[in-house]
């Protein structure tokens, strides 16, 4: 009867003590980061390719305009879930000339790889995708 006795109290120190909680990260914020990436062809030198996109700290642009073909790609973050990232690509002012772009919006949660969420290839691109994972 004791060894019963110190049996079932090892397990009840263990159940007590040698188990962690799961509530213990829930206080932290998953974060995320978001990766665009942008292919731009041109029939010309020189013509400006206007990329404008979302970052943690609001909108920014970039313009692409020192050979036909160009790609860019940047990282951004941390963002929480719900952020809405989204790229815009589309030549300068007053420029008609032949052109396509294709655009990806990645996403990375934590330290996981990044995955892509959205890709479109066109003559102008208005991107979206609103984290929800």
């Amino acid at each position: 009867m004791k060894k019963f006795f110190y049996f079932v109290l090892c397990i009840a120190f263990f159940s007590l003590y040698a188990c962690s909680s799961d509530n213990d990260n829930l206080s932290e914020e998953t974060r995320y980061y978001v990766k665009y990436e942008v292919e731009a062809y041109t029939q010309h030198i020189n013509v400006p390719k206007i990329i404008t996109f979302i970052t943690e700290t609001g909108k920014e642009s970039i313009e692409l305009n020192d050979k036909n073909t160009h790609t860019w790609e940047g990282t951004y973050g941390p963002v929480s879930k719900g952020f809405e990232a989204q790229i815009i690509c589309e030549l300068g002012k007053d420029y008609n000339y032949r052109r396509e772009f294709h655009a990806r919006i990645y996403v990375s949660r934590e330290k996981e790889p990044f995955v892509i969420k959205a890709e479109d290839t066109d003559t102008s691109i208005n991107l979206t995708y609103k984290i929800d994972f």
